[in-house]
């Protein structure tokens, strides 16, 4: 039997070995290299587990052990798992877990040993002596300082999900009864004290996994202690990011009948000061993303917010989100138009109904006929002064700030439009991605916004900062996403022309290449050739730059033959053609 320190010398001569092993090698072969070097250190392994260095190529052993069991779950299964549990009862039982656990070194072996240990399990191999002895001695010694502890906080949690049997995040798998009743009690345990168990962020996590382990489990106390966790952290989660994290958590763990109660007594009432702060924000946002979200929810959100407050703060994802909602909803769409135009102080934005104006003008024309002077009557003059903001003729631009692109520049800035003056912020774009797929009737005056827009971008310099923008070119993308029909060949035309003396600038950025992609796809043969020509004489920086845009556009086959090109897009433009009425509606 080797020494301590003859094990660390052998231990590091392995360094390439592992190294190779990991790179390329069978299941076998890796399997064979954890076994012999366990063989050799196993009586040395919990002071190994805590060696600032060796403590990595202990990870890395256990790391090949569980890739051979997955790669090759068929062969040495007896000896495969002989070596997990000899791993396991070495660092469980002969060693100091108390101290390995809150080790910055030690607990990551331990984590590691416990994640091969589940795999094996879900192998049909039980483990239940080691795992047995850890939770009871974590149990009886420092299972409160392991739940606030940075290091054993990590360990705690993958002994929670050793323990449940689960992989990742997945629900309790084990149907033996001593690991259930361990955990139920650990969660009760931790819940007696709500204020201390959720005072850190680590205990906050773990006290969320004991709980999402257990809660689906058929007859146990774990629900009711979810809503009470749930009840306690949507009324204080304006005090702490660790108790606002945990009430994000547990709401997903709600059932439908508790969400609504939480919503209705603990959200709603508050709508407007959760979103408003800091750590708020982020359960109203976790509400909004909750799958028993609804339309009446969304409504209420609507009526009770005042986006304005929210635009320029921190706090500026609740209105996306909510913009997000009515897409995926597919609902409250018209309300939150108002609601938005309202906090943006633009009260002329309209919405262009062709039905009802269709049926409002042969209504008008028919009671014009009536009257042998021709003039409207009293009853038609009414019906359009009663015409509500939303269903006004598209055309009217009355108000204090209805210059051309003043929408966009309002929605941009989150604030009101300043005619000499573009503010690119994040929470605008985040608001225009979701707002761009409304019902179109809800966005023609948005659309027809856009090229006013692009004309002050260009007269101020900043059509390059437009399409290179991390957050605005995804905007420009969707804008010009034919499955969209947001744009006809005319304004594609358009945007090209601003953005040709530039295209070398953007091509060169990561995000305006996927702009250039997106506008080479959605533009004429005519155009293609134009972006091409202007990118041709950088063709070697752009494609030792970005290889899969100049993919994309066909920037090598254009240089190379010309001609061969035409010849080839020629065929896909004809395609083109003749479906342009489904590719480019409105065109």
């Amino acid at each position: 039997m080797l020494s301590f320190v003859e094990a660390e010398m052998y231990l590091r001569s392995l360094r390439e070995g592992i190294a190779k092993v990991q790179e390329d090698s069978t299941a076998s072969e890796k399997y064979l290299l954890a076994s012999n070097a366990f063989s050799q250190i196993q009586d040395h392994i919990p002071k190994l587990a805590a060696h600032q260095v060796l403590s990595r190529y202990v990870e890395k052993l256990i790391a090949l052990l569980a890739h051979s069991l997955i790669e090759d779950p068929a062969n040495e299964l007896e000896e495969k798992r002989q070596l997990c549990e000899s791993i396991c009862l070495h660092l469980m039982m002969k060693g100091d877990v108390t101290t390995l656990s809150m080790d910055s070194f030690g607990s990551h072996v331990l984590q590691s040993a416990l994640q091969c240990g589940t795999i094996f399990e879900h192998q049909g191999f039980s483990l239940s002596t080691p795992l047995q002895y850890f939770a009871a001695a974590v149990e009886d010694g420092c299972l409160f300082q392991m739940l606030h502890h940075p290091s054993g906080s990590h360990v705690l949690r993958s002994l929670i999900k050793a323990i449940a049997c689960a992989l990742d995040a997945d629900a309790f798998q084990s149907s033996r009864k001593w690991r259930f009743a361990r955990l139920e009690r650990w969660a009760d345990l931790f819940c007696l004290d709500l204020g201390g168990s959720l005072s850190t962020t680590q205990s906050s996590i773990t006290v969320c996994v004991v709980l999402k382990m257990c809660q689906s489990r058929p007859g146990s106390n774990v629900s009711r202690l979810c809503n009470s966790v749930s009840e306690y952290c949507v009324t204080h989660c304006t005090e702490s990011k660790a108790v606002s994290y945990a009430a994000q958590e547990c709401l997903q763990l709600c059932s439908n009948e508790e969400f609504n109660r939480v919503f209705n007594i603990l959200v709603a009432t508050r709508a407007q000061e959760l979103s408003e702060h800091a750590f708020g924000n982020y359960v109203v946002q976790s509400v909004i993303c909750h799958r028993y979200f609804q339309q009446s929810h969304l409504e209420r959100l609507l009526n009770s917010i005042d986006m304005g407050k929210l635009l320029l703060s921190s706090s500026a994802s609740v209105v996306w989100r909510m913009c997000e909602s009515a897409v995926t909803l597919g609902t409250c769409q018209a309300l939150f138009v108002k609601k938005l135009m309202a906090a943006l102080r633009i009260s002329n934005y309209t919405v262009n109904d062709s039905k009802k104006k269709r049926a409002k003008e042969k209504k008008r024309k028919a009671k014009e006929e009536l009257r042998s002077d021709g003039a409207a009557s009293a009853d038609a003059a009414d019906d359009r002064g009663a015409q509500p903001v939303e269903e006004t003729q598209s055309g009217d631009e009355s108000g204090a700030h209805s210059f051309k692109g003043h929408l966009w520049l309002a929605l941009t800035s989150c604030t009101r439009p300043e005619k000499n003056h573009i503010h690119l912020r994040a929470a605008g774009a985040s608001i225009l991605l979701h707002m761009l797929k409304f019902e179109r009737k809800l966005i023609v005056n948005l659309l027809s916004d856009f090229k006013y827009f692009l004309r002050i971008a260009k007269s101020h310099g900043r059509i390059v900062d437009l399409a290179t923008d991390r957050h605005y070119s995804r905007v420009l993308q969707l804008m010009l996403d034919r499955r969209q029909g947001l744009m006809t060949e005319k304004q594609v035309r358009r945007l090209f022309k601003y953005l040709k003396p530039h295209l070398f600038d953007i091509a060169m950025d990561i995000n305006g290449a996927f702009v250039l992609s997106d506008l080479f796809q959605a533009s004429p043969l005519q155009l293609r050739r134009a972006l091409l020509t202007g990118l041709a004489p950088h063709s070697k920086e752009i494609i030792d730059r970005n290889k899969k845009f100049a993919s994309i556009i066909c920037l090598d086959a254009f240089c190379k033959s010309e001609s061969a090109w035409t010849k080839h897009q020629t065929v896909a433009e004809s395609v083109r053609t003749l479906f342009k009425d489904i590719i480019n509606p409105g065109s």
